[in-house]
């Protein structure tokens, strides 16, 4: 997409993060929907070329039956450092992939979804992806190592997010494409058992051992 037609599609400027809804902007559904895959982000460091998807996914809050794909947009950094249960999609079986922007909290089992694409520098955490057994897709952490952070934000509690422990997804025997950064995870070693990957990168830098 060019410079000029993104131009037109934010009248109020590029934002710095796609995915990101202002206060002020109301939730839309759009009559063009889109559907942003695991290839989409595989490949990328940065989500410059989701612009196109940004306001073209079915936001959660909107979601009807027959939906596949829903998003979980983020707003404030006071309001997204506490997770959106996802639950309600219990209720929307159709739906098998999830674009989250902010942290996300699930407390009941979603067989059906197969793909959980995080796009911000947040992680999940264990028990929603313990509800998450047919996950084919997995990608969390991007951003970690891009992001830039406010001092007085760095020194807030609580900032940081709780980093993933990769054993939980040895439960998972249908994931076959994992993307995470290193910042994202407490070690490296679980990898070595996850014997059904057909596609993993991982971004970043980090001593943890292999």
């Amino acid at each position: 997409m060019e410079g000029s037609q993104m131009g037109d599609e934010y009248p109020g400027g590029i934002p710095a993060n796609p995915f990101f809804l202002p206060d002020e902007e109301a939730l839309h559904r759009s009559e063009v929907i889109k559907r942003l895959a695991f290839d989409h982000l595989f490949p990328k460091t940065s989500l410059i070329h989701t612009y196109p998807f940004a306001r073209s996914i079915v936001p959660i809050e909107l979601v009807k039956k027959g939906d596949e794909q829903v998003l979980v947009h983020s707003r404030g950094i006071a309001v997204d450092r506490q997770p959106s249960s996802i639950n309600l999609l219990a209720d929307y079986p159709s739906v098998v992939s999830v674009v989250a922007d902010r942290p996300i909290s699930l407390t009941v089992p979603l067989p059906q979804l197969q793909e959980l694409l995080v796009t911000s520098f947040t992680t999940v955490d264990q028990e929603a992806l313990a509800n998450l057994p047919g996950l084919i897709s997995l990608n969390i952490g991007m951003g970690f190592g891009t992001r830039i952070v406010d001092l007085e934000e760095l020194e807030a509690p609580g900032w940081q997010p709780e980093k993933l422990d990769l054993r939980i997804l040895q439960r998972m025997t249908a994931l076959r494409d994992l993307r995470f950064d290193t910042l994202a995870v407490s070690s490296l070693e679980p990898l070595r058992d996850l014997k059904g990957l057909e596609r993993l990168r991982v971004t970043g830098y980090s001593p943890l051992k292999t």
